[in-house]
Parts: C-alpha cells; structure tokens; sequence
C-alpha cells in the first residue's frame, strides 16, 4: 500500500519468468491549495488493485470551511508518482 510499480512489463507474460526485480515508488497525492498556494491538506492516492502500476480513482479530500475551484469528485493520475494541485475557495 501507498507504492506502485515502476517496471515495465509486468503482467501475465512476466508470471512465467522464475525470477524478476520490481522497482516500487511512493505514490503522489492530492495537495488542496488556497488561492495564496498555501496547502490546505493532502491525501495519497489509493491503489489500483488490478494493476500494481497504476494508482485507482481518488477522491478529492474535504477540507473544512473550503469548496473545491473544479467540478470533479475524484482524480485518476496519469502519473502515479506525481503530485497534483488541486485549488480550493474559502466558502
């Protein structure tokens, strides 16, 4: 939990080699910001349980006091290892 693959390749094919290193990386997160670029809070991206290189749809965090400057609910990186800004507006 909270890293995903880094090696390419991986999948059925891969199964059937005796042995394989797998690099791992931390997975980026959601950094909620105010219009000044403080950081309000973060929240790590989930995992994708079905492929280890990938992180899964996560949601945008709640932050008190603060709605979110985009419509969406939930963020699927391209990037998993990358983080993403996301503006928030005092309410």
């Amino acid at each position: 939990m909270g890293y995903v693959a880094q090696t390419a390749g991986l999948g059925p094919a891969s199964l059937k080699a005796k042995e394989q290193q797998i690099v791992y990386q931390k997975l980026g997160k959601i950094i909620a910001i105010d219009n000044d670029g403080n950081i309000l809070g973060t929240k790590k991206y989930c995992n994708d349980r079905t492929d280890p290189t990938q992180a899964a749809e996560t949601f945008l965090p709640y932050i008190k006091g603060y709605h979110r400057a985009i419509k969406a609910e939930a963020i699927l990186p391209s990037d998993p290892s990358c983080d993403i800004f996301v503006k928030y507006l005092a309410d």
